[in-house]
């Protein structure tokens, strides 16, 4: 009575748990992983599959107080007999490396730390993951998506707060200020920032509002941006972490965040084979496998020296808006004329500064808002044409006018 156990064959698995029998047919399943803090059941093997009668997406877990040894018995089964599980895992080294930097967060939740979107595709799942970010960041589509990746990119999730007199609304943080300036400042906010874009971008392919290719791309150009900031995993970390705390108002001591559970999690699995983090922080992070075309101006390319940005605001004389809409533009210019980016990089670094053009609005008039917004979106366009990008930028200005 209630003897519990685990059946595996060829072709399916039978579990009896709690009172309960399940066979899991092998077409059916999608995933089988290791999660160390399920809720209820502690640190299991998860079996993910489609229901036999409904199709709906179930999560059977294996608990290793229930079945000891489950977790090595599995990983040598993934080896042995059920290697095409494995195999989907097979990523390129640019996305294995973006798996990593999410990782900390997949295995709080209970996900997949080795998948890119902590669970492969599934109706079921990506309903859920919709549902997720409408309620906790405001998503809903994929307008609102790219808006709050742009955002991040941009800084606006922590950085802006630290500039605009953050340190002195956090006295009761103390402790935390100091810290952030003592591991290096913003760039703990930027830590933060960015590994948000790689987060969410991955939760946006999870939603079904980015293609994996959309995702992946961003999550390189900030993953790219750290590389220029840190010069390892564990300085990343040591960075990040203190940002998270910033962002959420929290005490690094509070357990609300498992600081502690974090960190544990980072140096605990530095001695397990399979560490998320073994890749080089340094791994080249290029998507190959998808650029619309060759790296646009390998060897750089300039604006003619004739080339007036924001005509409509210069004929009407309105210096000081010329002025401000100026800084987001340069920078897109700045960005292409580098040279060495894809057609998906500089579609980033586009909707990054339209982002932030439409953030300047607020100090306009609505008048010259609007003068304002069809000089920009004009101006765009004439700089994504002039260098034969191939991206329309109505396409990208829709997007962020939703």
């Amino acid at each position: 009575m209630g003897l519990d156990f685990v059946a595996v064959y060829e072709d399916y698995i039978v579990s009896h748990l709690y009172f309960q029998s399940k066979e899991i047919l092998a077409s059916n399943v999608l995933d089988i992983y290791f999660a160390e803090y399920l809720a209820d059941y502690g640190p299991s093997i998860i079996i993910e599959h489609s229901n036999a009668e409904n199709g709906q997406l179930t999560l059977t877990p294996l608990p290793e107080r229930t079945f000891p040894g489950v977790a090595n018995a599995f990983q040598n089964l993934l080896k042995d007999g059920w290697g095409n599980i494995l195999a989907k895992r097979a990523y390129p080294d640019t996305v294995k490396w973006l798996t990593a930097h999410n990782a900390m967060f997949a295995m709080l939740a209970c996900g997949n730390h080795m998948i890119y979107g902590f669970r492969y595709p599934h109706p079921d799942f990506s309903q859920m993951q919709r549902k997720a970010l409408g309620k906790t960041w405001g998503m809903t589509d994929k307008a609102s998506c790219i808006q709050y990746l742009s955002g991040c990119m941009n800084g606006s999730s922590t950085v802006d707060k630290w500039r605009n007199g953050g340190k002195v609304r956090h006295r009761k943080l103390k402790g935390l200020v100091e810290k952030i300036d003592a591991t290096g400042g913003e760039r703990c906010l930027w830590a933060h920032d960015y590994q948000r874009v790689i987060i969410m971008a991955a939760l946006g392919y999870s939603a079904e509002w980015l293609t994996f290719d959309e995702a992946v791309q961003w999550g390189v150009v900030a993953g790219r941006k750290l590389q220029s900031l840190f010069e390892s995993w564990l300085e990343f970390i040591d960075a990040y972490l203190p940002g998270l705390c910033y962002f959420y108002d929290i005490d690094p001591t509070a357990r609300a965040l498992l600081i502690e559970q974090r960190l544990s999690i980072f140096n605990d699995r530095h001695q397990l084979n399979e560490n998320p983090w073994e890749l080089s922080w340094n791994t080249p992070l290029e998507c190959t496998w998808t650029s619309r075309a060759p790296f646009l101006n390998p060897e750089g390319a300039k604006l003619p020296k004739r080339f007036k940005m924001l005509n409509e605001l210069k004929d009407g004389n309105h210096s000081n808006l010329i002025s401000v809409f100026l800084t987001p533009l340069e920078k897109l210019v700045a960005y292409i004329e580098e040279g060495g980016h894809s057609v998906e990089e500089i579609e980033v670094m586009a909707h990054c500064v339209i982002h932030e053009a439409i953030s300047l609005e607020r100090i306009c008039s609505r008048v010259q808002a609007d003068i304002a917004r069809r000089s920009f979106n004009d101006t765009v366009a004439r700089i994504l044409k002039h260098f034969q990008t191939g991206i329309n930028a109505n396409d990208l200005l829709a997007l962020h006018e939703s």
